[in-house]
């Protein structure tokens, strides 16, 4: 492909939308930032997504 590329560089940008094309759908997830502070016996659960928490 580079070899391809080398040799006829006037076709990048169909390689380039081609691949765009084929690539899957990833739309930008937000940002997640988080900040704990515990003390003492405290605990602390924190999660981006889904949590679950089983019975002990």
């Amino acid at each position: 492909m580079r070899r391809l590329l080398v040799a006829h560089p006037e076709e990048t940008a169909a390689l380039r939308a081609l691949l765009d094309e084929l690539a899957p759908y990833t739309p930008e997830a937000p940002a997640v930032t988080q900040h704990a502070t515990a003390s003492g016996q405290a605990r602390v659960y924190q999660a981006g997504r889904d949590q679950h928490f089983g019975q002990r």
